[in-house]
């Protein structure tokens, strides 16, 4: 029974993916954008479409010959059955045979170019494969590396915290206050200094208000700790409202 052109996409797209396994990608970042046109080319690839073609022309002559096949038979039977049906129905048995030869050599030439559609679509879908891959593995290199820069950037403004807000006292002083400093900017507050980072926005800033000094727009007050060396501290974080980077 001749394959349909839905049936013949899926079966070469499992085969394509049971290949070896790829080489290890560049670590290079992709947009989203580029990522969608690797799918697309997937979607729409001239090489599927003529795959699918060359199948299509397959299954129409597949087709006629199964139609042009019942018929001599039908007629063959016939004229065993009658001596002078036999006779009248001559031509007409020559001309669907020679018909059925027609289309049996058309079928293997159709078949023959199928094969290389598929061919050259098995090799399509690789390389579109190999591309996804390497856009995966680049995108899952760049969000580590965008970790690990949030990472840095959040120690080294817990550090200058502590060195700010620890400013005097005994070494063992500063080994309590600086305890202390990590205590208060762990939880929420480290959530919201990495949703700036993340956003791209301007790194939140540790400042030390006065008295009777407003805390400022999008600013979080520390909590004063007995260990503290200095006191009335405040994260300035950014705008929560702005949406997250891509």
């Amino acid at each position: 029974m001749p394959l349909s052109r839905w049936m013949l996409v899926p079966m070469l797209v499992l085969g394509a993916c049971m290949d070896e396994p790829l080489s290890p990608p560049p670590p290079a970042a992709p947009t989203d954008a580029e990522l969608d046109a690797v799918c697309a080319d997937r979607v729409s690839s001239s090489a599927e479409s003529a795959a699918i073609a060359a199948q299509d022309r397959v299954d129409g002559i597949a087709s006629r010959l199964s139609d042009r096949e019942a018929e001599l038979a039908r007629l063959e039977q016939e004229m065993r059955n009658d001596d002078k049906r036999a006779k009248a129905a001559k031509a007409e048995r020559d001309r669907l045979a020679g018909e059925v030869d027609a289309l049996q050599k058309e079928l293997s030439g159709a078949e023959k170019a199928r094969d290389t559609a598929r061919s050259e679509l098995v090799a399509t879908l690789r390389q579109l494969d190999q591309k996804m891959a390497e856009a995966e593995a680049a995108r899952a290199e760049a969000d580590q590396q965008r970790s690990r820069a949030e990472r840095g950037e959040w120690s080294a403004f817990v550090s200058g915290a502590k060195t700010q807000i620890c400013d005097r006292g005994t070494r063992k002083r500063h080994a309590r206050c600086h305890e202390a400093v990590e205590s208060a900017l762990s939880g929420p507050m480290r959530g919201r200094f990495d949703a700036c980072t993340a956003s791209e926005q301007a790194v939140p800033e540790l400042r030390q208000l006065g008295k009777n000094d407003p805390l400022p727009e999008f600013g979080e007050r520390i909590p004063d700790d007995r260990a503290f060396t200095s006191k009335g501290w405040a994260v300035v974080f950014c705008d929560p409202s702005l949406p997250e980077v891509e």
